[in-house]
């Protein structure tokens, strides 16, 4: 329910509070009755404020504790996102410098769009590593290549079976940086 409260608090943040509940439902995914019960509750908790400007027409206004909810929410997902960065640029260097350090590194990277952030990190990565590697599109490509000293990294599970049926070493980077936290 909290989350589904602070979705209809960034919604009103963003609209400046110019929005109906139906646009509030049809922005959130939300239905219309499920809308008004969020916003009753939002009033009861202080977060928002309904000006009347019409007898047809009202703005949905935060108030300074609607407002610290959807900011609270903006640092969490940036603390979060920092540190799943920290953890990537640290699993990417224990990957090259420690487990395979004379292994030459191939990515296998299927285009999606899904998995672009995850693509130009990794990228991004490598190179400030200083570190050579070579790209492959399908795994098909990577079996056409002498591939005996060499480990690939990926990232979109629907590669992995193409790459276990081809007993090629693989590291699943998404599944990785998952096991490094816990």
């Amino acid at each position: 329910m909290q989350q589904n409260i602070t979705d209809i608090l960034h919604i009103i943040k963003e609209d400046g509070g110019d929005v109906s509940q139906r646009d509030l439902a049809q922005k959130s995914g939300f239905s219309l009755g499920n809308v008004n019960n969020l916003l009753k509750k939002c009033v009861q908790k202080g977060l928002v404020e309904i000006k009347e400007l019409s007898t047809r027409k009202v703005k949905y206004l935060l108030t300074p504790r609607g407002m610290k909810v959807v900011t609270q929410k903006t640092l969490n997902y940036v603390q979060e996102s920092y540190n799943i960065i920290s953890n990537l640029e640290e699993l990417m260097q224990e990957l090259t410098e420690e487990v395979y350090p004379h292994k030459e590194i191939c990515i296998l990277k299927k285009e999606n769009q899904k998995y672009q952030e995850v693509w130009t990190l990794v990228r991004s990565n490598l190179n400030n590593l200083n570190q050579n590697y070579r790209i492959y599109n399908t795994a098909a490509e990577i079996k056409g290549h002498e591939i005996d000293e060499s480990v690939v990294f990926y990232w979109n599970p629907e590669l992995e079976e193409d790459l276990y049926n081809l007993n090629i070493e693989s590291v699943n980077i998404i599944h990785r940086l998952r096991i490094g936290k816990n």
